[in-house]
């Protein structure tokens, strides 16, 4: 028998982008079988009642190509994607994702019962302005070693 009392939210977050830090990671199984809780705080947000505001997301346990699964695991530690071949997802241990962060896109619609709630529908990996610029270095350092080898190569005909 269907539970006949409305949920109601235990937080709203507003539509946007959010850095978000994975606090903790549940299974459970239920009539669907065996789901996965990621529990995020969001840390680019002001504390409600002295704890920043949490959110679950509810996955499957697939790890397929288009999971969700897979994409939360991919934007919480981007080096298991270039990892693949060599890293089965079933092997990546929950607890080695706890306080990493990623950015979450929230939107809040309703449920069939009318109810609105905050869902982190997408997440992206953490790129820090730091890494960034590293990146940009290291690309801008491979390129001139190319040119160079290319002029070299040149001066040699």
């Amino acid at each position: 028998m269907q539970n006949s009392k409305k949920q109601i939210p235990q937080q709203r977050v507003d539509d946007g982008l959010y850095t978000v830090k994975l606090k903790d990671l549940r299974f459970t199984k239920n009539d669907m079988g065996t789901r996965v809780h990621w529990v995020f705080e969001f840390t680019d947000l002001p504390p409600v009642d002295g704890n920043l505001p949490t959110l679950i997301r509810t996955t499957s346990p697939s790890i397929g190509n288009t999971s969700k699964r897979r994409e939360i695991i991919e934007a919480l530690d981007p080096s298991l994607k270039e990892m693949l071949d060599n890293t089965p997802f079933a092997q990546v241990s929950g607890q080695s994702l706890i306080g990493k962060t990623c950015k979450a896109h929230v939107n809040n619609k309703a449920n069939k019962a009318g109810v609105v709630f905050s869902n982190m529908e997408m997440f992206f990996p953490c790129y820090d302005a730091a890494a960034n610029e590293l990146g940009k270095l290291k690309t801008a350092a491979t390129k001139k070693v190319a040119e160079k080898d290319s002029t070299a190569a040149n001066d040699a005909e």
